[in-house]
């Protein structure tokens, strides 16, 4: 059963095919660009195969990015969620947040209940997370929730950006 996480403000849940245009608008925000890049959603119908490809992953791993939606109004906001890196064992914690949905707190919110989720309901002692060095807000994300620096990334398309590691 897919996960659906309930925060006093937020329900995470996973992608459908309806979040394809928000999914698109998401991938060619400019903080996304700068921050994140190409994931190849160059049109509504990649959108459509990135939603396919976060469903697939849910049903191998158990878990993928989750559409971040206001509880009150179901107006969906962001992604929050796990992904899997062919090089690291542990899930990578990963979030993005539309622009009029900034500076409120959602993105903190989201991901404190997805570690919490990583490690009750998945049983993960241990989750990472990469950030440019130049990504200020996100960095103090992650340290506000709990991750620890570890030190920069040298595998190719990560290289340059920081490690970040929430653990035991």
């Amino acid at each position: 059963m897919p996960p659906v996480i309930d925060t006093p403000r937020l329900v995470l849940r996973p992608l459908v095919f309806d979040d394809a245009g928000w999914v698109y608008e998401l991938n060619h925000d400019p903080l996304w660009e700068r921050f994140i890049g190409n994931r190849g959603v160059a049109t509504v119908d990649d959108a459509h195969d990135y939603i396919a490809r976060s469903q697939q992953q849910m049903q191998e791993w158990g878990f993928s990015l989750l559409a971040i939606t206001e509880a009150d109004t179901e107006r969906p906001v962001g992604l929050c969620g796990l992904i899997r890196r062919p090089y690291f064992e542990p899930p990578e914690l990963g979030f993005a947040l539309l622009s009029e949905a900034r500076g409120k707190g959602y993105a903190l919110e989201a991901a404190r209940y997805m570690v919490n989720f990583a490690k009750r309901q998945l049983g993960l002692s241990e989750l990472l997370a990469s950030v440019k060095p130049n990504n200020s807000r996100s960095i103090r994300l992650l340290e506000s929730a709990g991750f620890t620096r570890m030190g920069h990334l040298f595998v190719s398309d990560l290289a340059g950006q920081l490690l970040y590691r929430h653990g035991d």
